[in-house]
């Protein structure tokens, strides 16, 4: 998988691969900004992810009749109030039974209006036909749900018959794949889910279908690994080379790597091993002192000189060598030093090939370590359902070791199982952008960049208030952070926000409506962002880091030639896409080089730090460059180029980390928190407005930086027809187009709902009262430009761009201005 894929590199322009090489491919530009001008520089390859499968089987499973259907039963008991209201104000004051009557919307019988001399001529008969009218559409709704509940079910046994839909849900729950999925196959026989396990079956199926339909995320399956090269030289839009053999990459999941590393350890003689000092504590005036805390322990000085060299990169034997020690003496040094010494160095955290790592390690051909790589081997190569055999066999060697295989013992959620998978399309590295497509995210970016870093350079202000107030202005060892109570300082991105609220709501009354939806627009320009830029930028000093690695999301409502171009999120780590994904690149050695190449034209690695953190392997970022400081993991650098937490503290004016007596920055996006935003480049994230329960979608330059948005109740806790009525109840109340995302606060991601489709509505319904956050789908179903089948595929661009202001007097785009 090291390799290029049929022997050619994207280094070289070939008839499978279109376009120029990456290295010799140039996508940036720059803008005003303040007194100087914002520069960017968009890597020329991107990841077109996808959620793996079209969103065709979803939508045919709505029930779009349904859904008029009850719209029309709706607009026909809003009918009533008219004659509610003549029945209920004339003169003659009705009976109670008639009252009543009116006020529940029942029929007026002969009995009830029998005493009633005074009614309004034709009243009574026209509410009773309008109630009679009412209740004919309620039983249509009520028979039309109950068939659109069976047309589901129904759909969900035949779409879950795809081999392809039934890989992806042994790999996201096997107990799912064992025990549901074959009550959702069985009901193609009996007609539709019947009982109470066959429903929650269904349900849980439908989550999938949705998942894997809408969703691009990083569990997605079957939505591979697909880079895209950007060429603004080629003339098309979309240009394809020759599909190649679809590519698997197998690894353990982090849990299982940890677990043979462990293994490994235990069975490495002693003086092979290679311990390392515990990252949290020095030395100090003849005793280890932790960092986090203060507290010191004392040993003898024997063991001092012994822990000093723990590096974990000498064997234990090199490292008594080094301190003068005899190797026998060590166990009881080690005992000695106790939990100040980690005894089995874990893998290098953004190790590329950490399996290949383990087997140098082990030198029998059948341990555990080789015998999970056989079976990975295998899980890759084989087809479904022969690979099956190829996971329990990584599971045997899972629970041999004493491991819950099934249950997983992954921290990361992508990490559950033995083994997870990426997959290369048959067109990733052989797919390009033209000219047409690069322009249109180069006036995405222009729109979205100026307002981000604006925010991003506001809020680092904020918390490095907020860091100097913790620290009292003192120096303060980084690994105590932690432990600092931070009281929250954000006036100054409250008055941005608010002034930027401000003008979208100045610009509501002249918001432009979408056709065909209640969806509003609010249109801002260039102008209106630099006034905020001039309003609100804070004035570096001299030796500020301005430089910054984002990683925006793209995507296109239209064909891509002539699309509306939508900010999907904006990461504030832009680096994701030269770290493990590159694996299944057919040059990935060559998009690593590259991407370092660029980013130390713009960070000088002497003035750089990088928080190495545990390993992920499913998000594995490349180590970036500067000094590697080691937290909870081990890094890939050598050792001159390392330093644990415990020896790197926060300066006292709360913007800097000191190593070694230098001031040094963090990159981004390493520890979400107020006190790494103050120590980190500045950490570009979207900039989130709202003008009240209603937020019209919000477009700069005719680039969409927000999708509508509405914040409302939902009743919770309802099910079957009467939870379908109360949330089209909730939808026409509020304006809500067909298709939307809703963040609840009790679900981890957002739920994709399809107000058509019964079994996305039930999944909205039934989660208790809650306050939720709901999107607009943006693009929608027949804005999907992806169609490598003839089929609609969400789509979008996962991009990596280098941002940096660029004062009129700077000499280094990364340095001091």
């Amino acid at each position: 998988m090291r390799g290029a894929l049929d022997g050619s590199p994207a280094g070289m322009a070939t008839a499978a691969y279109p376009g120029r090489p990456l290295p010799q491919v140039r996508v940036d530009g720059a803008l005003s900004f303040g007194d100087g001008r914002l520069r960017w520089d968009l890597l020329p390859w991107a990841l077109l992810r996808t959620p793996g499968f079209p969103v065709t089987g979803l939508a045919g499973l709505a029930a779009p009749e349904l859904l008029t259907a009850t719209d029309e039963a709706a607009s026909l008991r809003e009918a009533l109030d008219a004659p509610r209201r003549e029945l209920l104000t004339t003169s003659a004051v009705p009976p109670r039974e008639v009252r009543r009557a009116v006020v529940a919307g029942r029929r007026l019988g002969d009995r009830e209006v029998a005493g009633w001399s005074g009614a309004p001529a034709g009243a009574v008969a026209r509410w009773n036909g309008l109630v009679d009218a009412v209740a004919v559409a309620d039983g249509r709704v009520a028979d039309l749900y109950a068939a659109a509940r069976r047309r589901a079910d129904l759909g969900l046994a035949g779409l879950f018959r795809d081999p392809r839909l039934q890989q992806a849900v042994f790999l996201s729950s096997q107990t799912f794949f064992t025990h549901g999925l074959p009550r959702v196959l069985a009901l193609a026989s009996s007609g539709g889910a019947a009982d109470k396990r066959e429903r929650r079956a269904v349900g849980t199926a439908a989550r999938y279908l949705r998942r894997l339909s809408v969703r691009c995320e990083q569990t997605s399956f079957f939505g591979p690994t697909h880079f895209v090269h950007l060429d603004p030289e080629v003339a098309e839009p979309l240009a394809l080379g020759v599909p190649g053999a679809e590519q698997v990459y197998a690894e353990p999941g982090i849990w299982l790597l940890e677990l043979l590393a462990r293994t490994g350890h235990a069975e490495t003689p002693m003086e092979r091993r290679r311990p390392r000092r515990h990252p949290l504590f020095r030395l100090g005036e003849g005793r280890l002192v932790s960092a986090s805390d203060g507290r010191f322990k004392r040993v003898g000085e024997r063991a001092l000189r012994l822990w000093v060299v723990l590096d974990g990169e000498r064997t234990l034997a090199e490292a008594c060598r080094a301190a003068g020690i005899a190797v026998e003496d060590a166990p009881a040094l080690l005992g000695e030093l106790g939990p100040v010494v980690i005894h089995a160095t874990p893998l290098p955290s953004h190790e590329m090939y950490p399996l290949a790592t383990l087997l140098a390690a082990e030198d029998d051909p059948h341990g555990p370590a080789h015998r999970v790589a056989r079976a990975a081997a295998a899980f890759a190569a084989r087809p479904w359902p022969e690979r099956r055999a190829a996971f329990h066999e990584a599971e045997a060697v899972a629970e041999e070791l004493g491991a819950e295989a099934r249950r997983g013992e992954g921290r990361h959620y992508v990490d559950r199982y033995v083994l997870h998978e990426e997959r290369a399309h048959p067109l990733s590295g052989r797919t390009v952008l033209g000219g047409p497509a690069v322009a249109g995210m180069a006036r995405a970016l222009e729109a979205v960049l100026p307002l981000s870093y604006l925010a991003a350079l506001v809020a680092r202000e904020d918390a490095r208030e907020a860091l100097r107030a913790a620290t009292g202005g003192r120096r303060t060892p980084l690994a105590r952070a932690g432990t600092l109570h931070i009281p929250p300082v954000t006036h100054r991105s409250d008055a941005l926000r608010a002034h930027l609220a401000s003008l979208v709501a100045a610009r509501a009354g002249q918001a432009v409506g979408v056709p065909g939806t209640e969806v509003e627009v609010v249109h801002l320009t260039r102008e209106d962002i630099a006034g905020l830029v001039a309003a609100h930028v804070p004035v570096p000093v001299s030796g500020e880091h301005l430089a910054a690695v984002a990683g925006p999301d793209l995507m296109a409502a239209g064909p891509l030639g002539e699309a509306t171009w939508v900010l999907g999120e904006l990461h504030d780590d832009g680096a994701y896409n030269a770290g493990g994904v590159t694996r299944l690149h057919p040059d990935g050695e060559t998009l690593r080089a590259d991407f370092e190449r660029r980013l130390v034209e713009v960070f000088d690695p002497a003035e750089m730090a990088a928080v190495v953190s545990r390993r992920r392997n499913k998000f594995l970022l490349p180590e970036m460059p500067g000094t590697g400081v080691e937290v909870a993991g081990f890094s890939v650098k050598p050792r001159a180029r390392t330093v644990p937490i415990a020896e790197v503290d926060i300066d006292a004016d709360g913007a800097a980390v000191v190593v070694e007596g230098r001031r040094l920055r963090l990159y981004s996006g390493e520890l979400p928190s107020q006190v790494h935003r103050a120590l980190a480049v500045p950490a570009l994230n979207p900039v989130t407005v709202e003008t009240g329960t209603r937020t019209p979608r919000i477009v700069v330059d005719g680039v969409v930086v927000q999708r509508a948005r509405w914040r409302l109740r939902t009743p919770g806790g309802l099910r079957d027809l009467p939870a379908w009525e109360a949330a089209q109840r909730l939808r026409r109340e509020a304006g809500l187009p067909r298709r939307v995302f809703v963040r609840h606060p009790d679900e981890p991601k957002p739920l994709f709902v399809d107000f058509a489709d019964v079994h996305a509505v039930a999944d909205l319904m039934r989660p208790p009262a809650a306050e939720v956050i709901v999107t607009e789908m943006l693009p929608d179903y027949p804005d999907l430009w992806w169609r490598p089948d003839g089929d609609p595929v969400c789509a979008e661009l996962r991009t990596s761009c280098l941002v940096w202001w660029e004062r009129e007097a700077a000499t280094r785009p990364g340095g001091d201005p």
